[in-house]
């Protein structure tokens, strides 16, 4: 098979994350597996240190231009993002190929949905990544396939968290993560105000924020100057594989509005953390049964208490976190995404007419 895997977004978030993850791991499998993405960006770079063939532009128009030209080469062509959904519905208008959109989010619609409806319907397979996500599919009439993302085994690097230890001068303090760009859907403002109702409370507690880039990034900066937390919480900006770090926290936590999934906390808790997030979207799946803490959007104050909580209930919370990582290994394993992926591209060569 030769599949073309498109995913044109300029950052680095979880759908950047199960794109890699995905080429990767149909290559071990022997698929052919080229990428489809924007100029500079770091799933760009990434794939290339992987030495998978790249082709990277910016903007829909030329990717749309390079589909006409080249996407006969493949067998499917997989969209990771919704612009990349857009091109491969447009390229459907004059041209017979086989197609695939995974759909990682729960956003609202802004409109009633006709534009939508009728591109999702010139894709083959709509891919839903939860429940959440597969909400508005079902409402415009279609049908989508669920296949849930992944998150690989991560081993903790003991050497990059002294590292980390030693360069902010946190020995000794109790630490606790969040992993999120700052844009509105993640809400940059409340994870800070939470923040400081912990930090009011707990002097030896310290905030670290992994991520970068949104519109909310200077305004959440200058937000924690105000409040005289620039000790205790800390912003890390981008880092490569900052689950590796993760096994230095007492709590992740994650303040979205709007979350199809939220893999953040999957990594968290693959590597045994306790977890408190909102009830947006896919995270009331993902912490269902006791294996986190949810607290209504928007709510820093019920967010921090459950931080508190965890803090002065270490036990529990341990027990919690066992079951989170008991359900992560079995519900969110790589080869499984990764064998859904090649199952489905094959149903949908045997059905088609024109496959070889």
């Amino acid at each position: 098979m030769r599949i073309l895997h498109i995913n044109t977004e300029s950052g680095w978030r979880g759908g950047e994350s199960q794109t890699m993850l995905t080429l990767q791991g149909q290559r071990d499998q022997g698929i052919s597996v080229e990428l489809f993405s924007t100029a500079g960006t770091e799933l760009t770079k990434l794939a290339l240190n992987q030495d998978i063939v790249v082709h990277a532009a910016s903007g829909l128009i030329p990717l749309f231009v390079w589909l006409l030209f080249y996407a006969r080469r493949f067998d499917v062509l997989h969209a990771h993002n919704a612009r990349g959904a857009t091109a491969l519905a447009c390229y459907r208008c004059v041209a017979s190929v086989l197609t695939v959109f995974t759909r990682r989010t729960d956003y609202a619609p802004r409109f009633k949905g006709w534009l939508r409806r009728l591109k999702w319907r010139r894709i083959d397979k709509i891919v839903v990544i939860s429940h959440a996500a597969a909400v508005e599919p079902l409402r415009l009439g279609v049908q989508p396939t669920m296949i849930r993302s992944a998150v690989p085994v991560t081993v903790a690097n003991q050497a990059r968290i002294s590292l980390l230890l030693a360069e902010h001068n946190l020995a000794g303090k109790i630490l606790i993560g969040t992993s999120a760009v700052f844009t509105p859907d993640k809400d940059p403002i409340m994870s800070i105000r939470a923040a400081a109702k912990v930090c009011k409370n707990r002097s030896d507690v310290v905030f670290l924020h992994w991520g970068a880039g949104g519109e909310l990034e200077s305004e959440a900066k200058r937000y924690v100057t105000e409040l005289g937390l620039s000790n205790q919480y800390l912003f890390l900006g981008f880092v490569a594989d900052p689950q590796e770090l993760y096994s230095a926290l007492s709590a992740f936590y994650l303040t979205s509005r709007a979350e199809a999934l939220g893999t953040s906390i999957l990594d968290a808790m693959a590597q045994n953390i306790p977890v408190v997030a909102t009830s947006a979207g896919g995270l009331r799946e993902t912490l269902a049964e006791n294996r986190g803490l949810l607290a209504p959007v928007g709510d820093e104050l019920a967010l921090a208490e459950h931080l508190m909580w965890i803090l002065s209930h270490p036990e529990e919370s341990a027990q919690m976190a066992s079951r989170a990582f008991d359900f992560v290994r079995t519900e969110h394993n790589v080869e499984t995404m990764v064998n859904s992926y090649a199952a489905l591209y094959r149903s949908m060569l045997q059905r088609s007419p024109t496959s070889p």
